[in-house]
C-alpha cells in the first residue's frame, strides 16, 4: 500500500541522501579503469547518514560468445573460424558498503559521518591513463587510425576525449609505453599546435 496522509508521528514524506559522481578513472587491482557518471542512494530516510561509499569490483572475461565483434574483422564480414583474443573487463558500480554485493570486492572512496564527508579521493592521487589509445606523449596531438586497433575510429575519438578530460581537470597522464617521460601534464592548448606537454617526475607526485 502507498501512504498518502502525512502526520508528525507517521510521516508520508521525508528527506533522503543520494550521491552522484561524474565520470572518472580509478586505479583498481593494477589497472586504470574508466567509470561512467553514476549515482547511488546512500539513505532513503535521512539526510545525515553515516556510511562508507565506494565501488563494487566486477570482473569478467569477455569472449566471442559474449561479443561477436571479437571475431577476426579483417574481411567484409567477421571470420567466425578465427576468434580474436579474449578481453578482461573490470566494471565498477557505485554503492554503499552496507548495500554492496557480498560476493564482490568493495573499494571505498569516501566516508560520510552524520551527513558530512570526512575522507575522499583528492587531487594528489588523480591520474588519467590513455593507455593503448595514447601509448606515448608524442601521440597526444596526433590524428591517426592504427590498423591493429579493435576500433580505430573509436580509439581516435577516445584520444581526443581523454586528452581534453585530462586538460580540463588538470590530471596527470600516464602513457605506459613511453620509455622516457611516461607521466606528463597538459599545460596549455593552442588551436594550431594542440596541447603543450610537460614531463612530470613520479617521485615529486607521491
Amino acid at each position: 500500500t502507498v501512504q498518502i496522509i502525512n502526520t508528525t508521528t507517521d510521516p508520508a514524506v521525508g528527506r533522503g541522501t543520494r550521491l552522484s559522481l561524474g565520470e572518472g578513472i580509478y586505479y583498481v587491482q593494477g589497472y586504470f579503469v574508466f567509470v561512467d557518471a553514476q549515482s547511488t542512494i546512500v539513505s532513503k530516510y535521512t539526510d545525515i547518514p553515516t556510511e562508507t561509499i565506494g565501488f563494487t569490483i566486477g570482473e569478467k572475461v569477455i569472449n566471442v560468445d559474449d561479443d561477436a565483434g571479437l571475431y577476426d574483422n579483417q574481411g567484409a564480414t567477421p571470420n567466425i573460424s578465427a576468434p580474436g583474443a579474449d578481453r578482461y573487463q573490470i566494471k565498477l558500480t557505485l554503492t554503499t558498503e552496507s548495500a554492496a554485493d557480498a560476493t564482490l570486492n568493495f573499494m571505498p572512496i569516501l566516508n560520510v559521518q552524520d551527513g558530512v564527508v570526512y575522507r575522499e579521493t583528492d587531487k594528489n592521487n588523480q591520474y588519467n591513463i590513455l593507455g593503448d589509445v595514447i601509448a606515448t606523449r608524442n601521440q597526444i596531438n596526433r590524428k591517426f587510425a592504427a590498423k591493429y586497433d579493435y576500433d580505430p575510429k573509436m580509439s581516435q575519438s577516445q584520444r581526443e576525449r581523454l586528452a581534453n578530460f585530462a586538460f580540463q581537470n588538470d590530471y596527470l597522464i600516464l602513457c605506459y609505453h613511453d620509455d622516457y617521460h611516461p607521466i606528463v601534464r597538459l599545460t596549455g592548448y593552442d588551436e594550431k599546435q594542440g596541447y603543450f606537454t610537460k614531463p612530470v617526475n613520479y617521485e615529486d607526485n607521491i
